[in-house]
Formats: C-alpha cells, structure tokens, sequence
C-alpha cells in the first residue's frame, strides 16, 4: 500500500478525537452555575478587582475587595445607594465537584417567606429568619454568604431594590443567599428576639468595634502528632452542613449557630482554613481528607494522621495564641539616638567585666545595635556570645534576635533556620519578619494575612525600616487582592523633612497605584505608575512597567501582540526578581495566547527554570501543559509548517499533560504527522506512545495506525512487531479494528513472500466489508487460487463495488482478474457475463481489449491470458507511479 493510499485511511482519527472531547464539555455540563442575576444598567457597571481572600489553591473570578467586620449599631438615615456591576457567570465548577448532591436544582418550599430590609446611606440590614433558626454569616471570594437551617422562598425583590445584588441558591433544606460585594461593603449578623439581621455594608464612623467577648476560642490540640486537630468550644446548639461554591468551584464546611458566636480572624494551617465570620463557622479543606465533626459543644476539625499545625510560616494565629515579643526595640533603643556613642560606652563596659560576666553586656550590645537598625553588628554580638558561651545560640531569645537581623540583611534562608521555631509563634515582631520572608518568596497570600494582622509592630523598627516594611507588606497585599490592606500600610508616618530615597518613593507609588488600580480609579493608577517611573528606583521603574502594561492591556489601550512585545523588552532589561519572574510568565502566556508557541514556552520553560527554586511555579507549570494542549490537541499548530510543528512538538515534549489528555494529545499529533507525510515522525511517536505510555482502547487503535502505516511503506518485519505487540489488546478492540488488524498481518505476510499463508490469515476475518474482499481477491490472485479468487470479486460484486458509473483505475484491473480467474476454471459464461458488464466501462483501453479478447469466441486461450496479464501489470506500475508523484509532490 502506498503511503498515499494510507492518508485514505486515517479518516477516523479525527472523529476519535472529537467524541472524546464531546463527552468531556457534556459532562461539564452536570454541575449548575449559580442561579441567573438580575442585569444591571451597562452605565452603572464598575470595574472589578480581586476579592480580599487568600484561598491558596482555587482560583475565584476577579472581584473587588470585600473583608468580614462585625460591628453593632443602628442604621443612619436612608438614602439611595449605587448598584452592583453586572456578574461574571462564566465560570462552572470544575469536574471534582461535579458528584456533589448538596447544590442542586430542587424546588423551594411556597410561599414565599418575606424578607424585612433597612437601607441607610451606609448599608443595608436584612432581617430573616424566626427566633429558633440558626445561621452563619460570612464573606468569601467577593460575595456574602447569609445561611439559615430551615428552607424558605425567601422574596428577595426587596434587597434587589435597596441595590444589593442577590441571588437565592438551590441547597436542599437550607436558605443559602449569595449576596454580590463588588463595592467592598462590610458584613454583620446579630440575633434579635425576632430572628437574625444581617448588615452589609461601612458602620457609622463613630461606632467602634465591638470587644471579641462573643468570639469562638480556637484551640491547637498537638499531642499525640497523629491526632493533631483545631478545637471549637462553645458550640451548644449548632448544626453542620457541607457545600460547594458554584463559583469558586470548591466545596467547605459551614456550622450555623443559634446566639451570636463568630471567629473573630482568619486562622490559616497547610490543611485547613478557619475564615473571619460575623456568625458561626466556616471551614475551607485544602487538603484531602479533612473533616469536620461536631460532638454537643465542640466542634473539631480533623485529618486522618493529624492536620499540620507546626508550619510556622504558613499559620495565622488566632487571639488566643498570641503572646508578648521577646523584641522590644523602643526600649533597646533607651533613648539614645546617636548609636556609635551608646556602643562605645557598652562596649568599654566589656573591657571591665569578668569573662563569665561579658556575655550579658554583649547581648545587651546585640539588643541595642537591633533597636537601631544595625542588624550586622548585632548579629556579631551574638554571634561572640555563643563562641563564649556553648549552648546560648538554643535560646530562644537568642534565636529571636539573630533571626530577625538576619531577615533585615536579606539572608531569609538563614533566617528562616532561627525564626522557623514553634516556640516563636504569635510573636509579633517574629510574625512580622516572618511576613517579610514569605513576601520576598512569592507568597504574597500568606505574607499580606501575616502583614495584616501584625502590622502595629511594625511602627517600632527605624523608620529605614518601616518604609522597608511597607513596601513589602502593600507590595504583597495588592498582588494578593487585599486592597483595603495595601491602602492602609500606605499610611505610615515618615518624618516630612527627610526625602524618601527613589527606592522607597518608587515602591510606594507602585503600591498606591495597585490600590487606586484595585478600587477602579484607573486613570489614578496609571499616574501612580508614571511617578514611579520617573521617580522611583531601578526595581521600581520595572515594577511600574510591569503594571502599566497590565493595566493597559485590561483597559484595551493596548493589545496581547504590543502587550508581549513591552514585556519582552522589560523581561532583556531587568532581571534577577520576582519583577521578572512575573514578566516572563505573563509574556509567556500571552505568546501562547497569540499562537506564537515556540516564544510562549521559551519564555514560560524559562520562568520555571530559574526561579523554580525560589517562587511557586505552579501556574507556570499549568499555563505550559494548558498551552501544549491548545497547540496540539485543539489544533493550535495546523496552520504551521509540517516540519515546524514536528520541531516544536520534539522541544517541548515533556510538557505533554498526564494521563487521557496528554494521551490524546501526543495521538491526534501523531496522526497528524502521518497525515502530512511525515512519516518517520509519525512512526517514532506512535512506537513510543504503543510502548511505553498508551493503554486500553487507546493503545489498540494506535498500535493498529501504526501497523498500517508501516505497511505503507513495505517495513512487513515491523508491521508484524507492531501486530504482534497488540495481542492483549485485541479483545477490547472494536469489531472494525480487529479486522483492519488482521488485513494488516496478512498484507505483512504476504509481503514477506508467504502469501498462501497470508490468504489463511485473511479469511478468519469472516468480513464482507469490500477492504477485506479485495485484499482477499488480490492474494488469491498472487497465490493462484482462482476459486478464492473468483469468489472474492463474487463477493466484490454483491457488495456493490463495481456499481458505478465509472470504474476507477483500481476495479478496472479487478473487473480483468476476475475474468482471468474465471478463465482459468474453465467457466466460459462467466467470463463472457464479466466482459459484457465492464468491457464498454473500461476507459484503459489495454484492459478493455484484454477483457474483450477473453471472451471472443475464437480466441487462442494463451495468448488471451498472456494479453491480460500484459495489461493487468502495466495498469499495476502505472497506478504505483501516480501515487509516488502525488506523494513526492505533497511532501
């Protein structure tokens, strides 16, 4: 078979494909998105922006800043508020939620339950609910979530006219209402004698927090490791349930409370997150197996071998466990601002001392240098006391103190050994420099909620310091979202007959922009990042660039190619942070997005490779298999050069996703390849893919594919190699690929010179389909067994093979074999009914005469069968010919 004719063949390869990827989007399809929100007026819509969470795996739609506050006090006077903007419902969960029962369409309880609402210039206060109900109340991925133990029709055309954007959840035997905080309004709860209220929206300026007094202790349970568990007390009277986010596409627990009981702060472990709430309790998993019980008043989070609670570096602490700083440095400080004078005096003190008494005074040295922002002589101070002393670097004062000026010298790494140290947890200038590390590593998350809740001590350090700290706390509060964060470590007070250097002027220009960026005021932003720019610093020139471009191209000032093109020449002028890491991965997806796939994974296989070790390179990794998949299972390269693709597939290989995708990803690629005339690319990844990395279904058809195309090109040997690695296989095989299997093996067979034992092989196909009937005939043919020969055009003719107007080049040679063979059998009236149904048909005028001569009455018999030979041979080499041209010219 030629490989023209094996081009033919590969029909099917595509449809394969396309019913995989059918049954995929029909079963993303099970999962409903949130019910449909009312429109809103295209003029009234406002920008949005991250949301003010810190979820670390699932990824929300971008929101502007909602944070949860518990306040108690009476509406102001009423007066009209500004409506939402429109939703993005164009996210569904992703397929691991898609067995969830607890979100489903089911039909609510009649009739409607009225629905009490408050508006004031400030907020909104719904009431809801009656005095038995319990409810949680909490505000997660820029929405409020208001949850009540009993189903209701709650009419909420109420709350839609007082500007809230609403909509009411189908949960099974629950009232669920997803209450849109696009404009970053706060959220309360209280119990009246009447039911719950629930208040969205900024309280009274003269109103103050209230005291935790109502808050839920949160108890570290650490012994014995395998049961190590976060400890709810005071839980009398609630109940549990479990649900899933239609939007954010993740599933957590929610325990409803019957009197005002709320966890007063986000408390954060590798496992597990306890968000702030303004009643009840909220659970997020982040990993596998956690789970939630609740025993009469208390209610334990748990995973089975013990949840993870040691991780320092990645907890948030709740009120309970903080504790007084081992660093005090005001009071290191004394009062003495000129610090070589203080360190003099200290130092002539050593002179005097007895040498068992010298450590103190060189430790009061370490705490003096500290309190002055001389983080390298303390850390010599220190560093002279354990030489003296053996033992006093395990202290934990000591380890405080040299941990902290290690992270004020940049040298995390080494900080972290000091720092990292659980009995260190819930200090506050500990946490803080924790905070700092987690900033420089790319963990802007955990970083921005350590800042956030830590940041009073800050106020402490020398003000190079503070601005120092600001920089990185506003810096990873708006790369995490957190807007009202960032805006509020931009006010810090810096003594205004000092000049900020550019390093700090730049770094808070950048963070003003991202707050003003955040809040939609984007012509504000851009201002912001034109004065870094021009003010700032090195790193912040490039900071700012990298924002701008973002905004532009958010903005459509610019498009993806110019977009790409800016960050390319940013990512050649600025190097070595995290400024460029993120140029790299945002110019690589973009690149991707624009189809240019070489440059994209360049750039993203870049990122990862020199920052892999210092920053999450998950997205990275994700943004490339994403891209590996666009360009060679969606089609993304067909429009390159043959050779170009292949090129490209060769360098990039290993971004090929795991399991059934990048199965099917590396097997339409393959036939591609063979479907261009690549062959010998096509046959190497197809002899991978077969033995090493396909199973099942799979591997059959494209261990068949492969077959095939190896007897395309005369390789019988390795044909019958291929066939013989898919025994196992056959039983799964469809109908039509075991019998393509056994052509195969007989087409081989024959090649090898062994054709009756290839025509043995062909007639257990027990097939009429006309492939296996004119292989069947052709072999015959070959062997010179003129009755299975005969049979086989007897049977091509039944089938309807040769009703056509026009016979094509191929049948023509047939309709003249079958003649031949009936010759040979002596069977005159076949030979004379053949000749009259396809002489006329011919258009090769040497079969035709052949055919004709065949059945003249008087013709010599041998030489006949010796014309129709002649014939049947050069029409052979004449349509092998024709298709070695076309192949030569294609490829």
């Amino acid at each position: 078979m030629s490989t023209g004719s094996y081009r033919k063949r590969l029909a099917g390869g595509a449809a394969f494909a396309a019913l995989l990827l059918a049954a995929e989007i029909a079963a993303a399809a099970d999962y409903p998105p949130l019910p449909p929100r009312r429109p809103q007026p295209a003029a009234m819509a406002k920008p949005m922006a991250p949301a003010e969470t810190m979820q670390p795996a699932a990824k929300a739609p971008a929101l502007p800043p909602a944070k949860t506050v518990v306040m108690r006090r009476q509406p102001a006077p009423p007066s009209a508020p500004r409506p939402p903007g429109p939703p993005d419902l164009s996210k569904i969960a992703p397929a691991d939620l898609k067995r969830e029962a607890d979100l489903r369409k089911e039909p609510l309880p009649d009739p409607r339950v009225a629905m009490s609402v408050e508006r004031s210039a400030e907020r909104v206060v719904l009431g809801l609910g009656g005095a038995d109900d319990r409810a949680a109340a909490f505000t997660r991925a820029g929405a409020h979530w208001i949850v009540i133990d009993r189903a209701m029709a709650v009419n909420i055309e109420p709350a839609i006219a007082a500007g809230l954007d609403v909509v009411q959840l189908p949960i099974a035997g629950r009232t669920v209402l997803h209450v849109r905080a696009s404009d970053g309004r706060e959220l309360d709860a209280w119990r009246t004698d009447g039911g719950w209220r629930f208040a969205i929206g900024a309280p009274p300026a003269e109103q103050a927090k209230e005291d935790a007094a109502d808050a839920i202790a949160v108890v570290r349970r650490q012994s014995p490791p395998s049961r190590r568990r976060l400890s709810l007390e005071g839980m009398e009277g609630a109940r549990l349930m479990r649900i899933a986010d239609p939007e954010v596409g993740d599933a957590f627990f929610i325990a409803m409370v019957a009197e005002d009981r709320r966890v007063a702060m986000r408390h954060e472990t590798p496992d597990a997150v306890l968000l702030e709430t303004a009643a009840g309790v909220v659970v997020l998993p982040k990993a596998e197996g956690v789970g939630v019980s609740l025993r009469g008043e208390l209610l334990e989070v748990r995973k089975l071998g013990g949840l993870k609670l040691s991780d320092p570096s990645r907890m948030q602490l709740s009120a309970g466990d903080l504790i007084d700083s081992r660093l005090d440095p005001v009071a290191w400080r004394e009062g003495e601002s000129d610090y070589y004078k203080g360190v003099v005096e200290r130092l002539a003190r050593v002179n005097g001392t007895a040498a068992f008494s010298r450590n103190a005074i060189r430790m009061q040295l370490a705490r003096f240098s500290l309190g002055h922002g001389f983080a390298a002589e303390a850390i010599g101070y220190l560093e002279t006391a354990a030489r003296s002393s053996q033992g006093a670097e395990l202290g934990p004062d000591f380890r405080a103190m040299r941990g902290v000026a290690r992270a004020m010298l940049g040298q995390y790494d080494l900080a972290a050994k000091d720092l990292d140290d659980p009995g260190l947890d819930g200090d506050p200038h500990v946490e803080l420099w924790r905070a700092a590390a987690l900033a420089n590593n790319g963990a802007e998350r955990f970083a921005a909620a350590k800042f956030n809740r830590f940041w009073p001590a800050a106020t402490e350090w020398p003000p190079r310091y503070l601005l120092r700290l600001t920089v990185a706390a506003g810096d990873s509060a708006v790369r995490a979202g957190m807007t009202d964060a960032a805006a509020r470590f931009l006010r810090v007070d810096v003594d205004p007959k000092k000049t900020l250097p550019k390093a700090k002027l730049g770094g808070l220009a950048v963070i003003d922009g991202g707050v003003k960026a955040g809040r939609g005021d984007f012509d504000g932003a851009k201002a912001a990042y034109m004065m870094a720019l021009k003010e700032g610093d090195e790193p912040s020139r490039a900071k700012a660039e990298l924002a701008l471009i973002e905004l532009k191209l958010a903005k459509g000032d610019i498009d993806e190619t110019q977009a790409a093109d800016r960050l390319s020449k940013l990512q050649m002028q600025w190097r070595g942070d995290r400024t460029e890491f993120e140029a790299l991965k945002r110019l690589g997806e973009l690149r991707l997005a624009t189809s240019e796939f070489r440059r994209g994974f360049t750039a993203l296989s870049e990122a990862s490779r020199v920052f892999g070790g210092r920053f999450d390179t998950t997205d990275v990794h994700a943004a490339m298999t994403a891209g590996f998949e666009r360009a060679f299972v969606d089609g993304g390269v067909d429009g390159l050069p043959p050779l170009e693709a292949v090129a490209l597939f060769e360098d990039f290989e290993s971004l090929a996703p795991p399991g059934e995708k990048g199965d099917l990803a590396l097997a339409t690629l393959a036939g591609h390849l063979a479907t261009l005339d690549l062959v010998d690319e096509a046959d190497r990844l197809m002899s991978h893919l077969v033995r090493r990395r396909l199973t099942g279904p799979l591997r059959g058809r494209m261990g068949v594919e492969l077959a095939q195309l190896r007897v395309s090109r005369a390789q019988w040997r390795e044909a019958l190699s291929t066939l013989d690695q898919l025994e196992d296989d056959m039983p799964d095989m469809a109908t039509a690929e075991r019998q393509n299997a056994l052509r195969l093996r007989a087409e081989a067979v024959a090649g090898l010179g062994d054709v009756k034992r290839a025509l043995k092989i062909l007639m257990q196909a027990d097939a009429d389909d006309r492939e296996t009937l004119a292989l069947r005939a052709r072999l015959a043919w070959r062997a010179g067994d003129w009755v299975s020969a005969r049979a086989a055009y007897r049977d091509l003719a039944k089938a309807g093979a040769f009703d056509v107007k026009t016979l094509p080049k191929a049948l023509e040679a047939s309709a003249v074999r079958w003649a031949v063979a009936a010759t040979m059998l002596k069977n005159e009236p076949e030979v004379v009914d053949v000749a009259a149904r396809f002489a006329d048909r011919l258009e090769d005028k040497a079969l035709a005469a052949a055919l004709k001569a065949l059945a003249a009455p008087s013709r010599v018999e041998g030489e006949a069968l010796a014309a129709a030979r002649k014939a049947i041979d050069q029409a052979d080499a004449l349509a092998d010919a024709v298709d070695d041209y076309r192949a030569a010219r294609k490829g």
